[in-house]
Formats: C-alpha cells, sequence, structure tokens
C-alpha cells in the first residue's frame, strides 16, 4: 500500500494534466493505510493544523477554515454567462477552504495558479473512505468569488499577504475530509508538488 503523504505527487499530477476543474467530483484515487492510521509525513513534508502556519517554497500558508456552505454568490458585474449562484451537484456538498498566503519570497507569485490561468492546482483536499485516498483539486469557478480578485492575476508581491476562498465540490459517498496538501505552483522547479505541506482539517 502507499501511504498518504507519498500521494501527494499522484494528486498533484493528476490535477494538472487534466483530473483537476472538476473541484473533486473528477477526484484522484489512490490506494491507502486505514482511514485510521494518519497519512506520513515525507523528508520534504510540513504538518500543521487549522491556524497554524506551514510553508513551502517560500509562501507561508494557514489554514483559517473549512466549511460546507450551501451556495456561493457571483457578483452581478462579473462578466459570466451563468450568474446563477455556485452550487454543488446532487450528491454533492460545496466545501470553502479559507487559507491566507504570505509571499516570503523576492519575486511576485501565484502558489494556486501558473501563467495567470487557473489550473486548480496547489490545495488539494483529500478525502478517505475504507483503504481509499481520493484527492480532489479546487473548482477553477473559485476566480469568480469576490474574495479572490487577486487569485489567477498579478500574484502576491513579496511581503505581501493575500487570503483566498477556494472551493471544492466533493461527493458525499467519497468520504469524511481528511485534509489538504498544499505546496506553491509558481515555484520554478516543482510544479507538481514534490515539496509540500499538509494541513489536517
Amino acid at each position: 500500500m502507499v501511504v498518504a503523504g507519498s500521494l501527494a505527487v499522484a494528486g498533484a499530477g493528476y490535477a494538472m494534466w487534466g483530473g483537476g476543474g472538476g473541484g473533486g467530483e473528477d477526484a484522484a484515487r489512490a490506494e491507502a493505510p486505514p482511514p485510521r492510521s494518519a497519512p506520513t509525513q515525507t523528508p520534504t513534508q510540513q504538518a500543521g493544523r487549522v491556524g497554524q502556519p506551514v510553508e513551502d517554497d517560500g509562501m507561508t500558508f494557514v489554514v483559517e477554515k473549512f466549511a460546507v456552505v450551501p451556495s456561493i454568490p457571483i457578483p452581478r458585474e462579473h462578466p459570466v454567462r451563468d450568474e446563477q449562484p455556485l452550487k454543488a451537484r446532487a450528491g454533492s456538498r460545496l466545501w470553502v477552504l479559507t487559507v491566507r498566503v504570505r509571499n516570503d519570497g523576492k519575486t511576485s507569485a501565484d502558489p494556486f495558479c501558473r501563467n495567470g490561468h487557473a489550473r486548480s492546482v496547489g490545495a488539494d483536499v483529500y478525502t478517505r473512505t475504507q483503504n481509499i485516498a481520493w484527492y480532489h483539486s479546487w473548482w477553477d469557478k473559485s476566480v469568480l468569488i469576490d474574495a479572490n480578485d487577486k487569485l489567477c492575476g498579478a500574484g502576491i508581491q513579496p511581503g505581501s499577504t493575500e487570503t483566498y476562498q477556494l472551493v471544492y465540490r466533493i461527493p458525499k459517498w467519497q468520504g469524511e475530509t481528511w485534509g489538504v496538501l498544499l505546496w506553491n505552483i509558481s515555484a520554478e522547479n516543482d510544479r507538481h508538488g514534490h515539496t509540500n505541506a499538509r494541513v489536517t482539517l
């Protein structure tokens, strides 16, 4: 079996090469230990809990909250075809991850996007059902939320902090939320999350 700590690359690669954008309804699947076994920490991975800072590739992440919401309104002035609120599909729940990010590097960085495009990577929530771990990338429509006006835009300037709300649509049958893997996708040599930080939810 593969421990969840070793699955960070699998989940990240899935989101990068087409598994992302579904926000969890097309989640990556991999073997994992029984649900009571905590993911094993790898040498390149920091671990923390909600409210605690963790670091990866020049970025400091603090997960402030992870909660279910019924829907999320889209600003009327946003140029989108469908102005209906964001909702989960039948059989799924809509989750929002509120994460604060500080850029400790020397150049502008967009930890959850690459070249200004929403790739739905950099923050994979994982759930568990028996011996299966499911990885859920954030929904690319997260960029429509008011609080995310700088998500996949100009990036975070050195020394600055931004707070994002990343949305996930997670099927109810795919178990309870276990944690989230965070990494700086804009890091030059780590777009696939070979180093990352794990936060237990």
